[in-house]
């Protein structure tokens, strides 16, 4: 397992890509202001903020600020994500990961959205003003969403469609 410090001049998702992340590792944000969107493609690792002041701000152009697709034991924790078209947040069809004391506000889509896995953990986040605060859809079972707090949602605060 290793650390690597991460900075927003960092392109995250060539970084998980490349052969310098293997699972297990932590990638620590350095606090700023991140324009970008990530998709991870490798089981358990973890994306986690060094401070308060790590921000992703998709200045409502960029679609989704997280993509977890059929992975495994990843973990996106601390982050402030705004200004996304889509979701904050994507699990597709993924299992055992943790979504932890993340902020989301401004998304036209769902703050988090969760397509067809089972077993997460969404714990301790703050979703506003994002159209779903948290959507769980097409035989989503057994996750766990404990002490989120969804305000000011365009449609809900929670829904459960298609499971």
């Amino acid at each position: 397992m290793a650390v690597i410090n991460v900075t927003p001049f960092t392109d995250i998702t060539a970084l998980i890509a490349s052969d310098q992340i293997n699972e297990g590792d932590i990638l620590l944000l350095e606090e700023g202001i991140y324009f970008q969107t990530v998709n991870i493609i490798k089981d358990n690792i973890g994306i986690v903020a060094k401070g308060p002041g790590v921000i992703f701000d998709g200045k409502s152009t960029l679609l989704t600020a997280f993509t977890l697709s059929q992975v495994t034991g990843v973990v996106i924790q601390g982050i402030n994500i705004r200004h996304y078209m889509g979701e904050g947040i994507l699990i597709d069809s993924g299992s055992g990961n943790r979504i932890i004391n993340n902020r989301l506000q401004n998304m036209i889509g769902d703050g988090i959205g969760i397509v067809g896995p089972s077993g997460n953990l969404v714990w301790k986040n703050q979703i506003c003003k994002c159209f779903n605060g948290v959507l769980l859809t097409l035989g989503s079972t057994n996750n766990w969403l404990i002490a989120n707090i969804a305000k000011q949602c365009f449609d809900d605060g929670f829904e459960s469609f298609l499971d």
